[in-house]
């Protein structure tokens, strides 16, 4: 959906078209240059998907009406805030063509119809299990099990009519969380990790089941493995709250892609890059924090100790926990099993952004770091959308080493 208003800039206080396309998000900050003065500007869409109707604010522009019969001014700006805008399409009408989807389509090639499937998917879970999700998450963290189910019980995930077993109600809620994923990370790539944990995890119990539970224990009592859960869902439901930004990053990768990086010069009228930042920065730690709790479990699994790691190297956890994080990356390098998603983090991009003032320079669509350091902003929207296909493993971490709490293992 394009909606058209007419603007005054407030700097310079001509008029021009403001030609917007409505993106996913309820809410969307955006950013972008008067076409006359060339000031940067700024607004807030705000859009109610059940009544369908949006409506932009600003305190940059002055938005009028214009008559029939009254003439249009003659500049404009197309803006989006989850599709690149290729600068061919700036200021002209649909007729002339403006539209940025229908300029991207040859750019996106055969990855067309991928994309289409994901974004659809994302947006069907989004507007339809993300509210429940979000409200049934403080209940499953606090393991409050009775209107957990009732919560599950009206997005058809359990049973709400009669008891159900503790573990079924927790399988309820993850498996919830989980199916979400799929379209950020694959069903190929989810169902598989899904299906190699769960046989990790059952082995162990049957084979291991009394070390199993020892370490586990200590994950709980000792490194506040609590924590690390509640701050993988938080997460999750985060950046499922802001899921256009990683459509924006779909379209980017994929244009490349077909492109073979001959797209021409795009443009993204986001305005939310401090939000992004700290999601990618929190991915990043929880993804390394990850690794003090499923490669101890995996060396049990693979070598019957789980203070033998697969560099060779003997440590504690505790030990291990105070690894800078690229001295933890041999975990992911040495396992097939993680090493496809692990290996989606860029850790120059999260150590620039993390120790550094970053401003965003919309003007040159760059990401400016006061030591000189720059990115073009399309380039860090990818990576934080590349570094969401994590959080299936996250979750399904924080899942099976829950889920192994509710299961009487035997000991003897």
């Amino acid at each position: 959906m394009l909606q058209k208003y007419f603007a005054r800039c407030e700097t310079c206080e001509e008029k021009f078209v403001l030609r917007i396309g409505v993106g996913h998000a309820a809410v969307q900050p955006v950013v972008f240059a008067c076409p006359h003065c060339n000031s940067s500007l700024r607004g807030v869409l705000s859009v109610d998907y059940k009544n369908i109707v949006a409506k932009l604010e600003s305190s940059d522009c002055l938005f009028f009406s214009c008559g029939r019969e009254s003439k249009e001014p003659d500049k404009g700006v197309n803006l989006y805030t989850d599709v690149p805008v290729p600068v061919e399409c700036q200021g002209r009408s649909l007729v002339e063509g403006g539209s940025a989807f229908m300029a991207l389509m040859p750019r996106l090639g055969i990855y067309l119809e991928d994309l289409s499937i994901q974004k659809d998917m994302m947006q069907h879970f989004v507007h339809d299990f993300l509210p429940a999700v979000r409200r049934s998450s403080s209940l499953y963290l606090n393991e409050n099990w009775k209107p957990l189910r009732k919560q599950l019980a009206k997005i058809e995930m359990i049973d709400g009519d009669k008891p159900v077993p503790v573990p079924q109600i927790s399988f309820g809620f993850n498996e919830t969380l989980l199916t979400m994923l799929i379209p950020i990370s694959s069903g190929y790539c989810v169902g598989y990790r899904f299906n190699f944990f769960l046989k990790l995890f059952k082995d162990l119990r049957s084979n291991d089941g009394k070390n199993l539970r020892q370490l586990i224990d200590t994950y709980y009592n000792e490194f506040n493995f609590n924590l690390f859960k509640k701050q993988t869902i938080e997460t999750i439901i985060k950046c499922f709250e802001h899921y256009d930004a990683i459509v924006a990053g779909l379209y980017y990768e994929y244009i490349l892609l077909n492109t073979d990086g001959n797209c021409g010069k795009l443009q993204i009228f986001r305005d939310d890059f401090q939000l992004l930042k700290s999601l990618y920065i929190d991915i990043y730690e929880l993804s390394m924090k990850s690794l003090s709790f499923i490669g101890p479990i995996f060396n049990l699994y693979y070598r019957n100790d789980c203070k033998k790691w697969s560099n060779g190297e003997c440590y504690s956890l505790k030990k291990f926990g105070k690894l800078k994080a690229h001295e933890k990356e041999f975990v992911f390098m040495n396992d097939m099993n993680l090493c496809d998603n692990y290996n989606m983090l860029d850790r120059k991009i999260r150590n620039k952004i993390g120790h550094n003032s970053i401003s965003y320079d919309f003007l040159s669509s760059k990401l400016v770091a006061e030591n000189g350091y720059e990115i073009n902003v399309l380039d860090f929207i990818k990576s934080y959308s590349m570094a969401t296909r994590i959080l299936h493993i996250l979750h399904l971490i924080q899942w099976m080493i829950s889920e192994n709490q509710y299961y009487k293992i035997k000991t003897t």
